[in-house]
């Protein structure tokens, strides 16, 4: 019998398997950090404050979107840690083609070995920390690397938007409190290989990050704005009843 995938081995299988089609068809914007679909952007949340020269790590950088997003924001040296290496194919691509410099490391989110201890004033990841079962290790990492008041900005799948049905009228489609669970892209041509999430509750992600030493400054459920990004008819229309992405600003 073999043995069971972990969810970093699934995950990095699914992302290298639908990572062309994903960049060609749906992509992300690079022109400002975007942190779910159909939420304002940075540059209105201003979430992260002031970037000027700030040295920015994204935990689960894909296709280099958000590291260019921070260079237009105004960040400093930029690391990008992600474990697909056919995403960090585009990533390199992209920050070529936008003139960005950064640094791209294939490596699970839950590893920032390659970091020194407190050298790092600002840790940014989009939609990405529900794929990340060590979520623990993760956060324990982001703390390391953080100075002290450092700040770790993150957003994820909001568990009501996970639990629910994307077509009306929203019924339950899991127990709100089922944190594991498989989902198979199969529109991008990902049927065969399914993501692994890790959908927990706003009180377990509240919990996850202030275990890891962090103050929690501010929890987030950005309303639906006019803006759609690769949002299908049925889901846009859903994001206008329940949240669909969670965002968390904590300090070290």
């Amino acid at each position: 019998m073999s043995k069971p995938r972990g969810s970093d081995e699934q995950n990095q299988i699914a992302w290298d398997t639908i990572a062309d089609r994903y960049q060609a068809e749906r992509g992300w914007p690079h022109a400002d950090l975007v942190w779910g679909h159909r939420i304002a952007p940075e540059r209105e949340l201003r979430i992260l404050g002031e970037l000027a020269g700030k040295r920015c790590v994204v935990l689960g950088c894909g296709g280099g979107q958000d590291l260019v997003a921070l260079a237009r924001l105004g960040a400093g040296s930029l690391v990008g840690f992600d474990l697909s290496r056919k995403m960090l194919d585009h990533a390199r691509a992209l920050l070529a083609r936008e003139q960005v410099e950064a640094a791209l490391v294939e490596s699970s989110v839950a590893d920032l070995s390659g970091l020194a201890d407190a050298s790092v004033d600002v840790v940014v990841s989009v939609h990405v920390l529900s794929f990340v079962e060590a979520l623990d290790r993760c956060l324990a990492e982001a703390h390391r690397v953080l100075v002290p008041g450092g700040l770790l900005a993150f957003s994820v799948h909001h568990p009501l938007d996970a639990s629910t049905s994307d077509v009306a009228p929203y019924v339950w489609a899991k127990p709100y409190f089922q944190v594991e669970a498989e989902w198979a892209w199969g529109a991008l041509g990902g049927a065969q290989t399914p993501f692994r999430y890790h959908h927990r509750g706003v009180g377990q992600w509240f919990a996850a990050v202030r275990d890891a030493g962090f103050l929690v400054e501010e929890l987030l459920e950005p309303p639906a704005t006019s803006d759609a990004i690769w949002a299908g008819e049925d889901y846009s229309a859903k994001l206008e009843w329940v949240p669909g992405t969670l965002i968390i600003r904590a300090r070290k």
